[in-house]
C-alpha cells in the first residue's frame, strides 16, 4: 500500500484498503468515530475520539452528532479550556454509566456539537441513577456523588466559564438523563 501511495495510484491504495477493512476489521470500529471528521481543531478532535474510543471499550451505548463543519471556536476561548470542559463532561458522564453498569442498568451517552455562524455549542446527556441532585450543589468544589472522588469537576467548569463573558452553560437533571449544555458566542 506504501507503493501504491508513494507512485501515486490511489485507485489501487483505495482498493487495497478496501479489501483489507472487509476481510479484517469489524464494521462497528468505524462507527464509534462517526462524525468526528466533520471537528477540524485537532484537540477537540483529539479529546472526542479518545473519550469515544473509552466509552466503545467499556461497551457503553453513545451517540456522537456534529453535522456541521467546525474549524473554529470563538476567537477569545481557550482551546485547552475547551478541551478541559469536554474531558471533564465526559468523564463524568462515562463514570456514571460505569455505575448504572455495574448495578445491571443500562447505560447511555449522547454528545452534540453544533456550530453555526453566531455559536458553537456543546452538548452531553447520560443516563443517571435515580439520585435527587441539585444542580447548584453539583456545581460546588468538594460536592460528589460519588465515592473517593474530590468534586472538582463541575467546580472548574464553573470556574473556567467564569472567565468569559460570551459562554455559558446550562445544567438539567431529570428522572433518567443528567444533561449540560455550553454555548459560545462568537462575539461578545
Amino acid at each position: 500500500m506504501k507503493v501504491s501511495a508513494e507512485e501515486g495510484d490511489t485507485k489501487e491504495l483505495i482498493e487495497k484498503l478496501n479489501t483489507y477493512t472487509k476481510t479484517n476489521l469489524k464494521s462497528d470500529a468505524f462507527k464509534k468515530y462517526k462524525d468526528v471528521n466533520h471537528v477540524n481543531i485537532r484537540s477537540l478532535k483529539s479529546i472526542i475520539i479518545s473519550k469515544l474510543t473509552e466509552m466503545y471499550n467499556l461497551e457503553i451505548s453513545y451517540n456522537f452528532e456534529c453535522d456541521e463543519v467546525i474549524n473554529k471556536i470563538p476567537p477569545n476561548i481557550n482551546e485547552i479550556d475547551l478541551v478541559r470542559i469536554i474531558g471533564i463532561t465526559c468523564d463524568n458522564a462515562i463514570e456514571e454509566s460505569r455505575e448504572l453498569i455495574r448495578k445491571g442498568e443500562d447505560a447511555q451517552i449522547e454528545i452534540m456539537i453544533y456550530s453555526t455562524e453566531e455559536t458553537l455549542e456543546y452538548e452531553i446527556q447520560n443516563k443517571k441513577r435515580n439520585l435527587a441532585i441539585s444542580t447548584k450543589k453539583i456545581q460546588q468544589k468538594g460536592f460528589s456523588t460519588k465515592k473517593e472522588h474530590s468534586g472538582l469537576g463541575l467546580a472548574t467548569i464553573r470556574k473556567i466559564t467564569e472567565t468569559y463573558e460570551n459562554m455559558s452553560i446550562t445544567y438539567d437533571i431529570s428522572n433518567d438523563y443528567f444533561d449540560f449544555y455550553l454555548v459560545m458566542d462568537r462575539e461578545v
